[in-house]
């Protein structure tokens, strides 16, 4: 009966836990049930990726696929990486647990600059209202985005400063179906390599990227 208080001595059936006789637990164990419900809100897109979703349309009229949200995975106080850490980690060790504890989460921006040494000015998105103008303008969606974070890319295939989009190929690393280049590249001097040629390296990688065969946009 649904009204029956629970019986003692059975166990989770997930974990196996015993259950103990003062449980208030039916089913699963509630260290179990917090997991689930973790798991199911990881999985829901936020509104920022609803958004990227809605601005950045295929030739085919749907949505291009978003990023996996493990691609910019970085802790919330140092920007240190999260690779090889339980997947809902925040952070990277005790002390910035703490940090987060008393001060709160950095920015978005600050996290990824700190991440990969660049200023956080140079991490702001782009509006998905004029990527989309100018995919339209140029006939169709982009197949690569040489200047992402990872976790805001306007195309299916991107370049973070993992990939060192400076040097990679361009035309290699984009999407086979869509030969377009999108890059709002950071407009910072320190960004353009060990030479600090800022800007100027990003056109010229854009450059080479055309004599490749892509078509190229860049926000400068």
């Amino acid at each position: 009966m649904s009204g029956a208080p629970p019986q003692a001595g059975l166990a989770c059936p997930r974990c196996a836990r015993p259950r103990p006789a003062a449980a208030g637990w039916r089913r699963v164990c509630w260290a179990c049930s917090a997991r689930d419900h973790r798991a199911r809100k990881r999985a829901r897109p936020s509104e920022a990726q609803r958004a990227q979703g809605d601005g950045c349309a295929s030739d085919g009229g749907g949505p291009a696929p978003l990023p996996s949200p493990d691609e910019a995975r970085a802790c919330a106080r140092c920007g240190l990486a999260l690779d090889g850490r339980r997947s809902d980690a925040r952070c990277c060790g005790a002390r910035c647990r703490a940090a987060l504890a008393r001060h709160g989460p950095v920015s978005r921006a600050d996290r990824l600059a700190a991440r990969w040494g660049l200023l956080p000015r140079g991490l702001w998105r782009t509006p998905p209202a004029l990527v989309a103008a100018v995919a339209a303008e140029l006939g169709g969606a982009f197949g690569l985005d040489a200047g992402s974070a990872g976790d805001d890319a306007v195309a299916p295939r991107w370049l973070t400063p993992d990939d060192d989009a400076l040097v990679a190929s361009w035309a290699a690393a984009c999407h086979p179906e869509h030969r377009r280049a999108w890059c709002n590249p950071p407009y910072t001097k320190g960004a353009g390599g060990a030479g600090g040629a800022g800007l100027l390296a990003w056109v010229e990688a854009g450059v080479r990227a055309r004599d490749e065969g892509l078509v190229v946009a860049m926000l400068v």
